[in-house]
């Protein structure tokens, strides 16, 4: 999934995956980034790497189901190329993980 715009939504909807260790890489040349997804009782939680190195866990349940939430979101120093890479971890009983959207900017 590689960013198109310069500012605004680069939306590309889908299923991240269900089973732990599945992930989607995003390339982008950009100054900004965030994370937009569905929360809700199913959704189960997502390691957020950049660049090769774990920043992160985000744990998407929610008691009630809530789409296009921006769950994460980071910023670069400069506009350079950077891989953001969103996995799995197949979290029992609610292993869900969906990209709605990503929002770039420069």
């Amino acid at each position: 999934m590689e960013a198109q715009h310069r500012h605004g939504l680069h939306r590309r909807e889908r299923q991240v995956g269900q089973q732990g260790g599945r992930h989607r890489d995003l390339h982008l040349q950009r100054q900004a980034v965030s994370f937009v997804t569905t929360t809700g009782p199913t959704r189960g939680i997502v390691d957020v790497a950049v660049d090769g190195t774990p920043v992160g866990s985000v744990d998407l349940y929610a008691a009630k189901a809530h789409k296009r939430q921006v769950v994460w979101s980071h910023s670069f120093a400069t506009s350079s190329m950077h891989t953001l890479t969103l996995t799995v971890e197949g979290t029992s009983g609610r292993p869900r993980v969906d990209v709605d959207a990503f929002l770039v900017a420069v």
